[in-house]
């Protein structure tokens, strides 16, 4: 038979291992979890790691890249929370509607993040890479971006439909410069020889209009 001594010497080894747990694992005592209620110190540990996980990310937002059950300390896994949750505050400002598929999480560094979706605006925008002298560099948004994808594709539209001429209007400032740049082609293209220079393609904005009147002169 057991002595009641020997019991009490086991009781309060126990007790004396269960409080070595709490002070490893919750040395402020931050999180109400009972050392004394668990058998060993991996359920205690596990218990633990509940509490960590409600407190810092009780939505389960970022537990496909912070994992709280492979922390063994609570600091680092707060640490490693507040790391990611900044990752998303870079889509909160960049992309707050969620429209491309770019996960900031998957990136160390914002600029890597900012680099990888504007990418993706160009991928969705113009996936034919026909306004190439758009500077990224200067464009922080990504309806500022499709303002100017949309005034390029309506001076194209208005000017160059058929595009038969390779000039891409992303490379002017204006309407007015690049239909600079196409006039000087139908020159080229209806009066290379300069024979009709008293009718100047600068006062057209169209081209037909332009081609109808050397085909007039010269009737």
């Amino acid at each position: 038979m057991i002595s009641r001594k020997r019991i009490l010497r086991f009781a309060i080894g126990k007790m004396l291992c269960q409080d070595g747990w709490a002070e490893k694992y919750n040395p402020k005592n931050q999180f109400h979890v009972n050392q004394y209620d668990y058998s060993t110190c991996k359920e205690y540990l596990a218990a633990l790691k509940e509490k960590w996980q409600e407190y810092e990310d009780p939505e389960c937002e970022l537990e496909g890249y912070v994992d709280v059950s492979k922390y063994s300390n609570y600091d680092d896994y707060a640490y490693d929370v507040d790391v990611y949750r900044t990752k998303l505050e870079w889509r909160d400002e960049w992309d707050c509607d969620c429209e491309f598929d770019v996960n900031p999480c998957d990136f160390e560094y914002e600029e890597y993040y900012i680099k990888a979706l504007k990418r993706a605006w160009k991928k969705e925008l113009d996936p034919y890479d026909e306004f190439q002298s758009i500077d990224f560099e200067l464009i922080d948004d990504v309806n500022e971006y499709k303002e100017i994808i949309d005034e390029c594709r309506e001076w194209k539209d208005e000017h160059d439909s058929n595009d038969e001429y390779n000039i891409d209007p992303s490379q002017f400032d204006d309407e007015e410069e690049y239909l600079d740049a196409l006039r000087k082609l139908w020159k080229r293209k209806y009066d290379y020889f300069n024979e009709f220079s008293s009718i100047d393609p600068n006062d057209y904005s169209n081209e037909d209009d332009y081609s109808n009147a050397i085909e007039n002169k010269k009737n």
